[in-house]
C-alpha cells in the first residue's frame, strides 16, 4: 500500500511541479522574448543611424556608397553569426557517449524499477522491497512514468 502510495505521490508531484514550472517558464520565456525584442529594435535603430552617418560621411568625404554599404554587410554578417550561435544550444553534444548517457538514464531507471517491482512481486522471500527501497524504488518509477504522461499530454 505505501509503495502504490509512493508510486502516485511522486506522480502527482511530478506532474504539479512540472506544471507550476511550465508556468514560471512561460512567464520567463515572454519577459525574455519582449527583452530580446526591445534589445532588437535598439540594435536596429543604431544601425539605422550608424549606416546614415556612414552615408552621410562617405558623401562628404567623396568616398563611394560602396563602402558604406560593406559596413552594413559586416554588421549582417556578424548578426547571423550570432544567430547561428543561438540555434546551435539546443542541439546534441555531438560527443556519442554523452549524448546516449543523456538518452538512457531515465529509461535504465524506469527499467531498473519494475524488475525490481515484478521481483518483488513473484519472489518476494528474495527480493523484499521495504521501507526505503520500496519507495525509492516506486517514486523512480512515479517520476519517469508521471514525466512521460506530462510530455505527451494524456
Amino acid at each position: 500500500m505505501t509503495a502504490l502510495i509512493s508510486f502516485l505521490g511522486s506522480a502527482s508531484l511530478r506532474w504539479l511541479l512540472g506544471e507550476l514550472l511550465g508556468i514560471v517558464k512561460a512567464r520567463e520565456d515572454r519577459r525574455a522574448e519582449i527583452d530580446m525584442l526591445r534589445l532588437q529594435a535598439d540594435l536596429e535603430r543604431e544601425r539605422a543611424e550608424r549606416q546614415r552617418l556612414a552615408v552621410a560621411d562617405a558623401a562628404a568625404a567623396g568616398v563611394k556608397l560602396v563602402e558604406a554599404q560593406r559596413e552594413a554587410s559586416a554588421s549582417d554578417a556578424a548578426d547571423r553569426m550570432m544567430l547561428a550561435g543561438v540555434e546551435a544550444v539546443g542541439r546534441p553534444s555531438g560527443v556519442q557517449w554523452v549524448d546516449s548517457w543523456n538518452g538512457s538514464i531515465r529509461p535504465a531507471l524506469a527499467s531498473a524499477s519494475i524488475l525490481l517491482l515484478l521481483g518483488n512481486a513473484l519472489f518476494p522471500a528474495h527480493v523484499a522491497l521495504t521501507g526505503l527501497v520500496g519507495e525509492v524504488v516506486c517514486g523512480a518509477l512515479g517520476l519517469y512514468v508521471g514525466g512521460r504522461i506530462h510530455a505527451t499530454g494524456r
